[in-house]
């Protein structure tokens, strides 16, 4: 699901933007992007419930208050320049899925610092983060004055998502590849290479962005 797109005139219309969010409203995001429409950041919002936030008045001609269906959110992180990721407060988040799903559909993630030292390694080099508002809208404005700068990051993000492996293709053919050894052990009999090479065969290939 979470890979580069070609977009029709009509998604490009809808859709495309210079700063994105996909994401539902939460309590502690309202200030957050007030403070970016404040800073001249070109935003925008996609996602339910933002019509809560006491800075909607703010908020609203850049926010399209609805959920996005999956192939809908994959569009809006393609027809963007620049991809935000927010943890959740609420949900005690260490970590945002948007560190696989971005990089890997191939547009620059500007991520949240967080502390988590397991989280999928996404580097220097290959995404941006921030720690307040302020340094965030920085950088984003910073970026959109280099379009290469942006290109060069979203591609090395994009490769380490692959080189990373972990898609569930991948991660569901370690596991049986595991499941398999275990039990070729246990019954003291050799490895089948046919069912290795058929599941290995059955792997998603996922085009790079431009391709």
């Amino acid at each position: 699901m979470h890979r580069p797109r070609e977009l029709s005139a009509r998604d490009r219309a809808v859709l495309s933007s210079d700063v994105v969010f996909a994401g539902t409203w939460m309590p502690e995001r309202g200030p957050f992007f007030r403070k970016l429409v404040e800073c001249g950041v070109p935003l925008r919002i996609f996602g339910p419930r933002w019509n809560r936030a006491r800075e909607f008045a703010v908020l609203k001609p850049y926010t399209y208050v609805a959920p996005l269906g999956d192939e809908e959110y994959v569009k809006a992180i393609v027809s963007a320049k620049i991809a935000l990721g927010l943890v959740s407060k609420a949900n005690l988040d260490v970590r945002t899925t948007g560190s696989l799903e971005i990089p890997a559909i191939g547009t620059l993630f500007c991520a949240q610092r967080t502390p988590d030292p397991t989280s999928p390694c996404i580097g220097t080099g290959e995404a941006v983060f921030w720690d307040t508002p302020e340094e965030c809208a920085r950088l984003c404005l910073d970026l959109l004055r280099d379009p290469e700068r942006i290109s060069r990051i979203a591609s090395a993000g994009h490769r380490r998502a692959h080189l990373n492996r972990n898609f569930n293709e991948d991660l569901l053919t370690r596991m049986i590849d595991a499941a398999m050894a275990l039990r070729d052990r246990r019954a003291g009999t050799q490895p089948d290479p046919l069912f290795r090479t058929t599941v290995r065969s059955r792997r998603y290939q996922v085009q790079s962005k431009g391709s």
